[in-house]
């Protein structure tokens, strides 16, 4: 798997993460395009235009789960593709369970972040602006919710959004979309929009909860 095209979204400066929190590799074509969170044994949510944008299915795709570094883990097929009509959102129904899924299986919450927590977001894709080579191991970057509730464009329709803004070291970029929005051992949020800026715009759980249950049987943490 050769992992060197340019990815649909990456963690631009940032730190090595220490740990899996859910964070999964998605590959289309053998290239390394997006990141997504396995919500469940298998279940990955991640972002709708990973595949819209790529021309990703369930023959041309895999998810690479398990590992920190690249094309590295568990080799999975996608039986199945879900796409939430009105918003960025997709869930990927893995043929098999992830093996050890429970060591990184990551749930999802209800509730909105509250204003001014501090999520992270992770990804692999390229570490400097305008690079097309991914990240060999899995970055992570500090964010700090400053509104939710609000409406973006390529969030998806209603005000399904949150605003966040750089805290501490890195910021989102070419490789991080898909990845969730991690705070307190759940995800609140897909990383979907304003790569390689300070500001970045999600697309909280809590407006996909009942989409993401209704297709999955995966409810809430």
């Amino acid at each position: 798997m050769a992992g060197t095209a340019q990815p649909a979204g990456a963690v631009i400066g940032g730190n090595s993460a220490g740990y899996l929190r859910g964070q999964v590799q998605i590959f289309v074509n053998d290239s390394y395009q997006c990141a997504g969170t396995l919500i469940a044994s298998n279940w990955v949510l991640t972002a709708r235009h990973c595949f819209d944008n790529t021309g990703g299915n369930v023959n041309n795709s895999l998810v690479a789960a398990g590992e920190r570094t690249l094309a590295k883990g568990h080799l999975m097929a996608i039986a199945g593709i879900y796409k939430e009509p009105f918003q960025d959102a997709m869930l990927l129904n893995l043929w098999q369970d992830v093996p050890n899924w429970s060591r990184i299986v990551v749930g999802y919450s209800l509730a909105y972040p509250p204003i001014n927590s501090t999520p992270s977001i992770s990804g692999w894709g390229a570490t400097t602006r305008g690079s097309t080579t991914p990240a060999s191991f899995l970055r992570i970057c500090g964010m700090r919710v400053t509104d939710y509730n609000i409406h973006h464009y390529l969030v998806g329709a209603g005000n399904s959004a949150m605003r966040m803004v750089s805290y501490g070291s890195g910021v989102p970029g070419q490789g991080d979309s898909g990845a969730g929005i991690y705070w307190l051992d759940k995800i609140y949020g897909v990383h979907i929009a304003n790569n390689e800026t300070d500001l970045a715009y999600g697309l909280t759980t809590h407006y996909l909860a009942d989409w993401i249950e209704a297709v999955s049987g995966v409810g809430p943490s």
